[in-house]
């Protein structure tokens, strides 16, 4: 039988994952290489960087350089917005309308091509696709997470629940698009990391 859902098994035959891991089925993820210089997810960020090796001093660097590092901090961002929002009463159902500036739209229309990207990674047998794709989709979560920094009502959790609703719900599912090609690729997604993105 197969390894696993549907899927899973492209991505595994497409060439998505680690050579040294298979894909798993659900809930069983790949663990990420520890390197003595360059930390973890090092070796298993190399697909994000360059197919045929891994540069440790690359990977030690905090800043869009690091496509390893400056995915894993898009995703964590997205994290902290989850837990500035809890405890907030929003309405149960986002309303997309809602969504007008150019940043959120640009996001929502990235994130609508991903279903076709792992489709077409795995058709073509083209797995550099994939880390592209999400390193193309965290810098649309930066602009999209820093127009609040420039002005305090662009950003995700306001004073309008109407607004912060569709707002987190478009931040909801970059982070889970995130975190699905971050797990195709063999790289951990971290939750909290430190404020260390360098210029």
């Amino acid at each position: 039988m197969g390894r696993g859902p549907p899927r899973l098994r492209a991505a595994d035959e497409a060439g998505l994952c680690r050579p040294r891991h298979r894909c798993r089925a659900a809930g069983d993820h790949p663990q990420p290489v520890r390197d003595p210089e360059g930390g973890q997810d090092v070796e298993a960020g190399g697909p994000l960087r360059h197919p045929r090796g891994v540069d440790l001093e690359l990977a030690t660097t905090h800043n869009k350089t690091n496509p390893v590092y400056y995915v894993q901090y898009a995703h964590a961002r997205l994290c902290g917005i989850e837990r500035t929002a809890a405890g907030r009463e929003l309405p149960e159902v986002a309303d997309p309308d809602a969504l007008e500036h150019p940043w959120e739209l640009d996001l929502a229309r990235q994130l609508a091509h991903w279903p076709d990207a792992v489709a077409e990674a795995a058709r073509l047998m083209e797995p550099h696709r994939v880390p592209y794709f999400i390193y193309e989709l965290a810098d649309r979560v930066s602009t999209f997470y820093e127009a609040g920094n420039d002005n305090g009502d662009f950003r995700v959790v306001v004073d309008d629940p109407r607004l912060t609703r569709a707002r987190l719900e478009l931040a909801r599912a970059a982070r889970a698009t995130l975190r699905s090609g971050l797990d195709l690729v063999g790289v951990s997604a971290p939750e909290r990391m430190e404020r260390t993105l360098e210029d």
